[in-house]
């Protein structure tokens, strides 16, 4: 996760730097977005945990954070967050939580 966000937080720099070059000015926040979900759109990511898996990148989802991302879990269905499974599951912390 907190490779995943370094890699999103380099697009971003580099991004609005290369658009103040040629503009002058900052893009807008949807600007950024759209740069970086353009960028990473059908990427291939291997996993820093568990069996270092592979994931197809569909979105970039800039309306959630690993603290209020919530899902079902196990046969009981019990919600828990993703910083919650990441700990339980790969003794992984997420530093980064917005």
């Amino acid at each position: 996760m907190d490779n995943c966000l370094k890699l999103i937080d380099e697009q971003m720099i580099r991004f609005t730097q290369k658009r103040q070059r040629y503009t002058g000015k900052p893009p807008k926040q949807h600007e950024v977005q759209k740069a970086v979900n353009d960028e990473f759109k059908h990427a291939i990511v291997m996993a820093c945990y568990g069996h270092h898996k592979t994931y197809k990148v569909s979105a970039v989802r800039w309306d959630m954070c690993p603290e209020t991302c919530r899902f079902e879990q196990g046969e009981a269905g019990q919600t828990i967050s993703m910083v919650h499974y990441f700990r339980q599951q790969y003794d992984k912390q997420i530093m980064s939580l917005n």
